[in-house]
């Protein structure tokens, strides 16, 4: 059953390219990607438009520094360094 946007007049409008709806328009070239149904991380939409683009945005987003790095100093830290026995 495809998608409806009908809300979606009275907020005005954007560049196409802005506004690329996974699972609801025909693949075309996007700087704005919405995975509508779900990002490409479940099995249902593994496979959908875009895909291989999260993934290597994922890769890299996880790649790009450790827990430590991003947690460490954090008061949110504490209590997985205590529970992993570090504090």
């Amino acid at each position: 059953m495809p998608q409806k946007r009908d809300w979606a007049k009275s907020i005005g409008t954007i560049p196409p390219e802005w506004n690329f709806c996974v699972g609801f328009e025909e693949m075309r070239p996007a700087k704005l990607v919405h995975f509508t149904q779900g990002v490409p991380h479940f099995p249902e939409v593994r496979g959908c438009d875009y895909a291989q683009d999260w993934h290597e945005e994922y890769r890299s987003m996880n790649a790009s520094c450790s827990w430590i790095e991003l947690m460490g100093k954090s008061v949110h830290a504490e209590p997985v360094l205590k529970r992993l026995g570090v504090m």
